[in-house]
C-alpha cells in the first residue's frame, strides 16, 4: 500500500509539476502548489460564471435547483475535455512506463498509479467547477445541512464517470493511431471531429435541459435520459435522497471497476500494441536553400502537425473565430439582433467583436508549451548554428500563422455586417494582431521561466504546465479585465478608448519583446 501511494504521488507530481525535475525539490514542491492554485482558479472561474448565470436563468422559471443538474453535467464534460489527452499520454503512451516496469513493481500497481493520477486531476477540476453551484443555489433557496457532506460524496463519484469516458476515448484513439498509417494531419482532423461531436452533444443536452426546466419535476425523456445521473445529483443535494446517491455510486464505481480490471489484466499487451514509432527529422537545421528562420519555422510547423495534443489544444480558438464569422455571414439577421442588444446596453459592436476575437486567440497560445515540447532534444535546438532570437521568432510566427487567416475572415465579415466607425474598421484587424503578439510573447517568456522538459507525455507539457495557464488563461482573464476597464473609461474618454487599447498593447509588446531579447535570451541559454 505504501509503494502504491508513492507511485500515485509520483504520477500526480508529473501531471502537476510545471518545471523540470532537474533542480531543487523545494522548487518543484512550490511549482506543484502553484499548479494546484491555477487549477483551482480555472475551475472556480468557469464554475462561478456558469453557476451564477444558470441559477439566475433557472430561478426565473421557478427551478433554481436545476443549476445542480446543469453544473454537474458541465463538470463531467469539461473534466473529460481536460483529461482525455492526459489519459492517452500518461497511461497508453507514457515515456516512463518502460522504466517503471523494469523495476520490481507489478503491472497492476503501475497501471493503478497512473489511473489514480488521472482520476485525481478530474476530481480537482470537478470540485472547483461544482462548488460555486452550491453558493449560486443558496442565493435563491436554502439547502439542508446534510447536503454539504453529501456534496463531498458527489465530488468523489462524478470524476469516475469522466475518467471512464476519457479512458475509452483515449484507448480508441491510441489504438487507431498505432494500427493505421494515416498521416498525423489526418489523425488531428479525426480528433477534432470527435471532440466536435462531443461538443455538439453537450450543447444539444444543455438546450434540452433548459427546455426541460420549465417542468422541473418531470422525469427526463429522450436525450435527457442520458443526463439521469445529473438529476440524481439534484435529488441528493436538494432532497437528501439516499436512493439517488446509491444509483450515482453504482453508475460511477461499477464501470470504473470494470475498466480497471480489464486494463490490469492486459496492461503490458495494450501499451506494447500502442507504441507509436515515428521517424523525426525536425532538427535538420538550415540547409543552403533556406534561411535559418525559414528552416526553424518549418520545424515548428512539422512539430505542430505531428503532435496531436499540441494541435488539438490550440486550434479551437481560431476555429471558433472562423466558424462564428462564417455563421454570421450566412445568418446576417443574427448580427442585426446582436447589434440591437448592444445598442440597448450602450456597448459598441466594434469593441465587442475585437474583445471576442482577442479572447479566442488567447486560448490558442502555441508559444506557451513550445519549449517544454522540445523535451530532452532541447540541446539539439540550442546547438544549431542559429541565433536564439531566430528560435524565438520561429515560435512566434507559428502562432501568427495559426490565427492570421481567421482574423482576416472575422475582420472582413464584421466590416460587412456591423455598423462600425472608420477607426473600428481598421482596429478590428490591428488590435487583435497586437494582442496576439503580446499573447505570444507572454506565453514564450512564461515557458522560458517554467519549462517542463521531463513531462511524462506531450499532453502533460501542453495542458498541465504553469506556462500554459499563464499564456492562455492569464491572457484571457487579462483581456476580460482590460475590456471591463475600457468600458468603464468610456464615460470619460468616449470613442478614444480604442486609442487607449492600441497604446496599451503597443507598449506591452515593446516592453515584452525587449525583455525577451535580453533577459529571455539569457534565461533560455541557462536551461539545462
Amino acid at each position: 500500500m505504501k509503494m502504491m501511494l508513492r507511485l500515485f504521488v509520483i504520477q500526480l507530481k508529473q501531471l502537476l509539476s510545471y518545471n523540470t525535475s532537474m533542480g531543487k525539490k523545494k522548487r518543484q514542491s512550490r511549482s506543484i502548489w502553484l499548479m494546484l492554485a491555477l487549477i483551482a482558479g480555472l475551475g472556480l472561474y468557469i464554475g462561478g460564471i456558469y453557476s451564477m448565470q444558470m441559477a439566475l436563468a433557472f430561478s426565473a422559471v421557478g427551478a433554481p435547483d436545476m443549476v445542480f443538474v446543469f453544473m454537474s453535467g458541465l463538470a463531467v464534460i469539461l473534466s473529460l475535455f481536460f483529461i482525455v489527452m492526459g489519459a492517452n499520454g500518461i497511461i497508453f503512451q507514457a515515456k516512463d512506463t518502460t522504466f517503471l516496469l523494469s523495476l520490481p513493481l507489478s503491472e497492476r500497481k503501475v497501471m493503478l498509479a497512473k489511473l489514480s493520477a488521472i482520476y485525481g486531476e478530474a476530481l480537482l477540476l470537478t470540485l472547483f467547477m461544482l462548488a460555486p453551484s452550491m453558493y449560486a443555489y443558496t442565493r435563491y433557496q436554502s439547502l439542508p445541512v446534510a447536503a454539504y457532506p453529501l456534496f463531498l460524496a458527489i465530488v468523489l463519484l462524478l470524476p469516475m464517470i469522466a475518467t471512464v469516458l476519457a479512458l475509452i476515448v483515449s484507448y480508441i484513439f491510441g489504438l487507431f493511431q498505432a494500427r493505421t498509417k494515416v498521416s498525423p494531419m489526418i489523425m488531428n482532423i479525426i480528433m477534432l471531429a470527435g471532440l466536435g461531436g462531443v461538443m455538439y452533444f453537450s450543447i444539444t443536452m444543455q438546450s434540452k435541459l433548459i427546455e426541460g426546466s420549465i417542468v422541473p419535476w418531470a422525469l427526463p425523456t429522450g436525450w435527457l435520459k442520458l443526463a439521469q445521473p445529473f438529476y440524481w445529483v439534484r435529488n441528493i443535494l436538494v432532497d437528501t435522497d439516499m436512493r439517488s446517491l446509491l444509483m450515482l455510486a453504482l453508475v460511477s464505481i461499477l464501470p470504473l471497476a470494470a475498466v480497471t480490471w480489464l486494463l490490469a489484466r492486459r496492461f503490458v499487451d495494450i501499451i506494447s500494441g500502442m507504441a507509436v514509432r515515428r521517424k523525426s527529422s525536425d532538427y535538420r537545421g538550415p540547409s543552403g536553400r533556406r534561411s535559418p528562420l525559414v528552416a526553424l519555422v518549418r520545424k515548428e510547423i512539422k512539430q505542430y502537425i505531428n503532435t496531436p495534443a499540441y494541435f488539438v489544444n490550440t486550434i479551437f480558438g481560431p476555429l471558433m473565430v472562423l466558424g462564428g464569422s462564417l455563421y454570421l455571414l450566412f445568418k446576417p439577421e443574427m448580427a442585426g439582433q446582436i447589434e440591437g442588444v448592444l445598442t440597448m446596453i450602450g456597448l459598441p459592436a466594434g469593441l465587442l467583436v475585437i474583445a471576442a476575437v482577442i479572447s479566442m486567440f488567447g486560448m490558442s497560445n502555441t508559444t506557451a508549451p513550445s519549449i517544454s515540447l522540445e523535451g530532452s532534444k532541447l540541446w539539439i535546438l540550442k546547438s544549431l548554428p542559429v541565433s536564439t532570437m531566430n528560435v524565438f521568432h520561429a515560435k512566434i510566427i507559428l502562432n501568427f500563422l495559426l490565427f492570421l487567416p481567421p482574423l482576416l475572415v472575422a475582420g472582413i465579415v464584421s466590416n460587412i455586417l456591423f455598423d462600425l466607425t472608420l477607426l473600428e474598421r481598421i482596429l478590428i484587424f490591428v488590435l487583435p494582431l497586437l494582442a496576439g503578439l503580446v499573447s505570444s510573447l507572454i506565453g514564450l517568456i512564461a515557458n522560458i521561466h517554467f519549462p517542463k522538459l521531463d513531462a511524462p507525455s506531450d499532453t502533460a507539457a501542453v495542458k498541465n504546465s504553469a506556462s500554459v495557464m499563464i499564456g492562455s488563461l492569464g491572457v484571457m482573464l487579462g483581456t476580460i479585465a482590460l475590456m471591463l476597464l475600457l468600458f468603464w473609461l468610456r464615460k470619460y474618454l468616449g470613442d478614444h478608448i480604442l486609442y487607449a487599447a492600441l497604446a496599451f498593447y503597443a507598449l506591452a509588446a515593446l516592453f515584452l519583446y525587449r525583455y525577451l531579447a535580453t533577459a529571455g535570451v539569457k534565461k533560455f541559454r541557462s536551461i539545462i
